[in-house]
């Protein structure tokens, strides 16, 4: 459960908030007791943030068989990657919009495009494994 829940609804504003220290109680045992979700959506549509600044974190993760934005970081102030397992992915890790990303430690096997940037986007990579793959090379 995150701080804010928004599960099946429609028509969400959030507007002039600042949030922080969202440290809960979970119910997983295994994720150290806690649950670091400030806003969590699913199932919701037509979700409306405004003068919100975003910072994402995606670690730990195994992407496999996809064909897109596996992860996909869109216009977020800051984002960070770290320790995933990309396998057999179409695009890799897409950075667009005006984020500015660091993908670090992670494992691209069999990836079109490990490092994938668009638009004003700014990435950083290091210490990353790309083996199988294809596609420019990130900055």
């Amino acid at each position: 459960m995150a701080a804010s829940s928004f599960v099946r609804v429609s028509n969400v504003i959030i507007r002039n908030l600042t949030i922080r220290d969202t440290r809960m109680p979970d119910d997983d045992p295994g994720d150290d007791g806690y649950d670091y979700d400030a806003i969590q959506m699913d199932t919701a549509n037509r979700i409306w943030t405004d003068n919100v600044t975003a910072r994402i974190t995606i670690h730990h993760n195994w992407f496999r068989n996809t064909k897109t934005r596996s992860p996909s970081v869109d216009n977020v102030a800051y984002g960070h990657l770290y320790n995933n397992y990309l396998q057999n992915v179409g695009f890799g890790s897409h950075v667009r919009g005006s984020s500015k990303t660091v993908i670090e430690n992670s494992y691209f096997d069999g990836v079109r495009d490990p490092y994938y940037v668009t638009g004003s986007a700014e990435l950083a990579q290091r210490g990353n494994t790309v083996i199988n793959s294809y596609g420019p090379p990130a900055g």
